[in-house]
């Protein structure tokens, strides 16, 4: 289980004399950007719309769902039940099917219940998936994973950590449960010289591969790429 570690968690973040900035490109932003003009009421108007036509109108809900930013789609929420007395991923359960139903409620979801949806599927069932709770947990930052746990709880009355702890074992438990304490280093900067002595001890010291200091230590000095 070890290897899941050196993958994400390659660097330690401690400023010093030999520090590099890990953000060189610092205006990435997503794709999807709030929508101009945008009226809630109006969306939810034409969703319904859709919804109702024989046939179901899909192109119309695709695109009113896909363009829209995430904070805009849950006002549409809200206008929406309050405009009909429903939830609006309940008509959009009786109206889709496949792989677009999936699609369209997995948008209506805030980002914290999408991932904490995710995880509970991984965790759900036979077999875990370790791919997908690696792929989440060590890629959130702080606050995301605060976030999550909370509506984890909420959505599945069950606290995150207990899921992991008896769907996972061993090195790889202690590594999910150290990212879920959710107060790693979040300075994008890189010291290569303490990056250096790290990759010494993890070298020459496999005494730490068994002790949870070192998943404690390790998973919460180490940026997520």
């Amino acid at each position: 289980m070890f290897c899941h570690i050196i993958l994400i968690c390659p660097v330690s973040l401690h400023r010093g004399p030999h520090s590099h900035s890990l953000m060189t490109h610092s205006n990435y932003y997503g794709t999807v950007t709030p929508y101009p003009n945008f009226c809630a009421r109006s969306d939810a108007a034409a969703l319904e719309k859709a919804i109702e036509t024989k046939g179901v109108d899909e192109d119309v809900i695709i695109s009113i769902l896909v363009d829209r930013s995430n904070e805009q789609r849950q006002k549409i929420k809200a206008a929406y039940e309050e405009s009909t007395g429903k939830p609006l991923a309940d008509a959009l359960k009786s109206a889709l099917r496949s792989h677009l139903e999936d699609v369209a409620l997995a948008l209506l979801m805030t980002p914290a219940q999408f991932d904490a949806h995710e995880l509970r599927k991984a965790t759900k069932g036979f077999g875990t998936k370790e791919a997908v709770l690696v792929e989440i947990l060590a890629s959130r930052s702080n606050q995301e994973i605060r976030d999550i746990k909370r509506v984890f709880k909420e959505e599945y009355e069950e606290e995150l950590e207990d899921v992991i702890k008896s769907d996972t074992s061993g090195d790889f438990t202690s590594a999910l449960l150290a990212m879920l304490k959710a107060d790693k280093d979040e300075d994008n900067t890189i010291d290569l010289e303490r990056a250096k002595k790290d990759a010494v001890v993890m070298h020459f010291s496999p005494y730490y591969y068994h002790n949870s200091a070192f998943y404690n230590y390790y998973c919460c000095h180490f940026t997520y790429f």
